[in-house]
């Protein structure tokens, strides 16, 4: 699978993901793992991942709030790792419809919950001292 999107161009993946299931959601927010994910957004600058990251569904749940509902932790941290600290605390603080950031999403699952506002504890920090 990697391979796939590794050989297109930026243009060919970049359509890709912005197709949508009847749900509206991308490929992003059907991503479960992390290899899947790198895969997805390989060579994609800091801003294209925020931008293809940001995508809402019908809810208004973007790929960090469906991968909080999935479980998907490593995946969450694909997706995060390639951004700025700034881009990270923007992404972990947007809400859906319903008003609810990503750690919301995943009530009940404690570990998600505590890797969610790790992250955003962390980008918070270094947003503060302008890393």
């Amino acid at each position: 699978m990697k391979e796939l999107f590794v050989t297109n161009t930026i243009e060919q993946r970049s359509k890709l993901l912005l197709v949508r299931d009847s749900f509206g959601k991308t490929a992003l927010q059907h991503v479960g793992s992390s290899e899947i994910a790198e895969a997805l957004l390989v060579n994609l600058t800091a801003e294209q991942r925020l931008q293809f990251l940001s995508i809402q569904d019908k809810d208004g749940n973007r790929v960090i709030h469906t991968a909080a509902q999935q479980i998907a932790k490593d995946a969450m941290q694909s997706f995060l790792d390639g951004l700025a600290p700034d881009q990270q605390l923007k992404l972990l603080s947007m809400r859906n419809k319903k008003g609810d950031i990503p750690s919301d999403c995943a009530t009940g699952r404690p570990e998600t919950v505590e890797l969610l506002e790790k992250c955003k504890l962390v980008a918070g920090r270094r947003v503060k001292i302008g890393e």
